[in-house]
């Protein structure tokens, strides 16, 4: 850790040599151009930012007073090394506030439009130990350099954010009003750090160049009622959104069980039907089964009883017949043989007899 940041002061000290002489050339080539004689010119059409060379000669830029130069300035100034420092350490979690650093130069015209609202910013979080205003003049050659290579600064003003915790730096790009800082302030100061308090604006009593009292914004859902608020409001939207769904999906569900029911009781009014027309039908076919077999059985049964009739007459004649009283005086003969016999016994008799 301790190779690592020897390495990078090196680094950066070897930029900052390096840039000696481009600075020494860019401020040789400002001083050959011509600015306007009334020293100061309108902003350039459809231009975001105080280009550094559009308005002055360097030698007018330098004869402009400072702004945020009142020794009542709650804007605390800081040069182009404690930059490189507060942006060593914003890389490495070592900062002790949040900052919001606004890079300037006194001679642009847009930043002294927001001179107002830097010092009312800056006046009404003077209160709260962890927040920091700051500015640093750019317009040097040397500044410039260093501004352009490490934070890509090309126009004025600029505004970046670095928050304490890491993750910088932060480049605003919005309205420049103070509204819209602090809301920026509480986004990337705030709002990413688990439990941190908003920032909130005091009164700032009054402010430069003998203004009325300054009445600081409340900026919507940054006060802790207003958050209460807010969260109220997302926590019944998300309440009334599940009841919303909770009520659609029953109704859907007893829809769908109605479906099913009505599709079950056609199955069962059909599976009825079929089954009372087959048992019908077996019903009729048991019957034509029992019909045959009594036939049958009758059938069966006549038979049985004709050969049955037809045995006791066989053996009623067989008994009339075997013991009748003639059987007892011999066998009988029959009508032939007897007629047989009696011729015979008629011609064997002697013919004087």
């Amino acid at each position: 850790m301790e190779a690592t940041a020897s390495n990078l002061r090196e680094l950066l000290a070897g930029k900052q040599a390096s840039s000696k002489l481009e600075a020494e050339s860019l401020e040789n080539e400002e001083r050959e151009r011509s600015a306007p004689a009334s020293g100061s010119a309108g902003p350039v059409p459809g231009s975001s930012g105080c280009q550094a060379s559009a308005f002055m000669t360097p030698e007018q830029r330098r004869k402009c007073p400072d702004l945020w130069a009142s020794p009542s300035s709650q804007v605390g100034g800081i040069t182009v090394d404690d930059c490189e420092q507060m942006l060593y350490d914003n890389m490495h979690g070592g900062l002790e506030k949040d900052v919001l650093l606004v890079v300037y130069a006194p001679w642009c015209p847009f930043c002294k439009d927001i001179e107002s609202s830097v010092e009312q910013l800056a006046a009404g979080v003077r209160h709260d130990s962890t927040v920091s205003v700051l500015k640093l003049r750019g317009d040097s050659a040397a500044s410039r350099l260093w501004l352009r290579a490490q934070l890509g600064v090309e126009s004025f003003p600029a505004i970046f954010g670095f928050p304490k915790d890491g993750g910088g730096p932060l480049r605003y790009i919005g309205p420049r009003d103070t509204t819209s800082l602090l809301e920026f302030m509480n986004v990337h100061f705030r709002t990413l750090t688990i439990g941190a308090k908003p920032i909130r604006m005091a009164s700032a009593g009054s402010l430069l160049r003998g203004s009325s009292p300054y009445q600081p914004p409340v900026l919507a859902g940054t006060t802790p009622t207003g958050i209460n608020w807010i969260l109220g409001l997302m926590v019944t939207a998300a309440v009334a959104v599940v009841a919303v769904a909770a009520k659609l999906m029953r109704r859907s569900r007893s829809a769908d069980d109605a479906a099913v029911e009505k599709v079950k009781k056609t199955c069962r009014a059909e599976d009825s039907g079929a089954g009372s027309t087959e048992a019908a039908e077996l019903d009729q076919s048991i019957l034509k089964l029992l019909k045959l077999l009594g036939e049958l059985l009758l059938l069966r049964v006549s038979v049985m009883w004709g050969n049955l009739a037809c045995l006791l007459r066989r053996l009623a004649r067989f008994m009339s017949f075997g013991w009748s009283p003639a059987a007892s005086e011999g066998p009988r003969s029959a009508p032939g043989e007897a007629q047989h016999a009696k011729a015979q016994g008629d011609s064997s008799a002697p013919e004087g007899g």
